[in-house]
């Protein structure tokens, strides 16, 4: 947890002055933010935010959770980004806010089906696909680089760096998808044939 905590601070840092400059964030804001980037704030969450559930999950209790999100400011959802239950995860990547997208991602919790759902989903971020990229712990699993590499939004210098690392049978499936962008089946195509000339 240390190395993606140390390099969120790192990524803040830009996104901070740009917030300065606009005025959406004031100082103190700006301190909560990098107190719960390093685990020293004093933030208080409702508990119904951070604890898991367990069973199926009602409309009743999911709007519930969204209510409750949105009465928090920026440093508090980054706090339950990093901290909360996986409804409050699967909400939070998907607000506006870059920062919360990345707290959403260093939460110690979060799992390998999450991500894979996160990154399927052609509606995600593609700051969301940058950062998830750029983490080791992500893409050393296969069916990662897969998903990402078949999602259209993922930024073509991503999709072909990741393309050229999966199976013959997925490239070839790659290359005859209509749902890929035509560089990235062009692509695939192109990989498929210099594999079946080298056999």
């Amino acid at each position: 947890m240390a190395d993606n905590i140390s390099y969120s601070l790192d990524e803040l840092k830009d996104e901070i002055q740009s917030y300065k400059k606009s005025g959406d964030l004031s100082d103190s804001e700006i301190e909560q933010i990098l107190d719960v980037a390093t685990g020293i704030d004093n933030l208080s969450i409702p508990n119904g935010l951070i604890s898991e559930f367990t069973g199926p999950l009602s409309e009743e209790k999911s709007l519930d959770i969204r209510a409750q999100l949105s009465k928090l400011n920026i440093p508090e959802k980054m706090k339950a980004a990093m901290f909360g239950n996986e409804i409050v995860r699967n909400i939070l990547i998907y607000d506006s806010n870059k920062m919360i997208q990345g707290f959403v991602l260093r939460n110690p919790r979060l799992a390998l089906p999450e991500v894979e759902t996160f990154i399927k989903n052609p509606n995600i971020s593609d700051h969301v696909i940058r950062l998830v990229a750029n983490m080791k712990e992500w893409m050393r699993y296969y069916s990662v680089k897969f998903q990402l590499v078949c999602n259209p939004k993922t930024p073509p210098d991503i999709a072909l760096k990741w393309l050229r690392h999966l199976n013959d049978g997925d490239i070839k499936k790659i290359g005859r998808s209509k749902n890929i962008p035509q560089l990235i089946a062009t692509s695939a195509q192109k990989i498929a044939a210099l594999h079946e000339s080298k056999k």
